[in-house]
């Protein structure tokens, strides 16, 4: 670690959390690296036992750390699903539009089609195949829409997920949830959950044929279509 002593002690909490950022960040801590002891930090950074206790539980509560009863706390080796997402917390929060939103998916499902269509695999469109057909089923067997929003999400993420792109993906599926709610309206309007299977198997058909104009052709007219329907009252 390569840490500097703490002097303003209005935001000593916060400037801890910053430090270990920096070091995650500058690659001084790896994922799965235990942390010195308490004391230790205590020393390193030239504060309280509170303020690093204090420090070490929001690390913890938004998945950097993992602490472990009798053995120490060490650097999260993965996302912890239950750990509060801070990305998401800020676009809760944060000041947004409804529009301001859809541009950000949009980005993100459009900016996925080049890498996907560069990325996908044969087993990759084995699944998203699979998918499809499974939210098919699912249509047109008058599923409850709770069941058929499960489906439609899980190959979203799935296609994202095909990006091989692990910075991209967390993201994109921070924002997939922000979306859960409006989502559920839109599949619960006439003939969108319909339509969303012509619309799922021509975005695997042009995975299937690497047509990147395609793929971006098919996603904007399936998050129009979600969009406008999701809108109308």
């Amino acid at each position: 670690m390569n840490i500097k002593q703490i002097n303003n002690q209005s935001t000593v909490v916060q400037q801890i959390i910053s430090e270990i950022k920096d070091n995650l960040i500058k690659g001084y801590l790896e994922p799965g690296e235990r942390l010195p002891p308490e004391s230790k930090l205590v020393e390193l950074f030239g504060v309280s036992r509170t303020a690093v206790r204090e420090a070490m539980k929001i690390l913890a509560a938004i998945g950097v750390v993992e602490i472990r009863r009798g053995d120490g706390t060490y650097i999260a080796t993965d996302s912890i699903s239950n750990a509060l997402n801070p990305l998401e917390f800020a676009l809760i929060i944060g000041k947004k539009s409804s529009s301001d939103l859809l541009e950000l998916r949009k980005i993100l499902d459009l900016g996925c089609c080049e890498f996907v269509i560069k990325k996908a695999n044969e087993e990759d469109i084995k699944i998203l195949t699979e998918l499809a057909k499974e939210y098919k089923t699912l249509v047109e067997s008058c599923a409850p829409i709770a069941v058929i929003l499960e489906k439609d999400i899980e190959l979203h993420k799935t296609f994202i997920q095909t990006t091989k792109n692990e910075p991209l993906i967390i993201v994109s599926h921070t924002v997939i949830a922000l979306f859960t709610e409006s989502m559920l309206k839109a599949l619960s309007k006439p003939n969108v959950a319909f339509e969303g299977i012509r619309q799922h198997m021509a975005i695997v058909e042009s995975i299937k044929a690497r047509d990147i104009v395609g793929l971006r052709e098919h996603m904007e007219d399936h998050l129009s279509i979600w969009h406008s329907s999701s809108v109308e009252q």
